[in-house]
């Protein structure tokens, strides 16, 4: 459950900055599916600390190149990122828009 908690947290956090839930959905999924599927493909490109590759490690309890505990240190940071940006963000939103 960890792996989709962030999931949804960074999900939250682009649907806040984006304004649109459509738009979260839209980046979240194509992020995944088109640009964390090239930079794996590259060759001599690092994927273990890419977003989908971290939660899978998270979901797994860990994998042979990333530990558990280093999945959830890197989780957390991304999940702090994002709701840090969210929270600037609509700090300084006009609410009348």
């Amino acid at each position: 459950y960890l792996s989709q908690i962030v999931w949804g947290v960074l999900g939250l956090a682009i649907a806040v900055i984006s304004r649109s839930a459509v738009v979260a959905v839209a980046i979240g999924a194509g992020y995944v599916l088109l640009v964390e599927s090239m930079l794996k493909m590259a060759n001599g490109v690092p994927s273990d600390w890419l977003l989908g590759s971290t939660l899978n490690a998270i979901a797994s309890g860990g994998t042979a190149s990333v530990s558990f505990s280093a999945a959830l240190a890197l989780g957390a940071a991304y999940v702090i990122v994002g709701l840090v940006l969210a929270g600037i963000v609509l700090t300084r939103r006009d609410v009348t828009d």
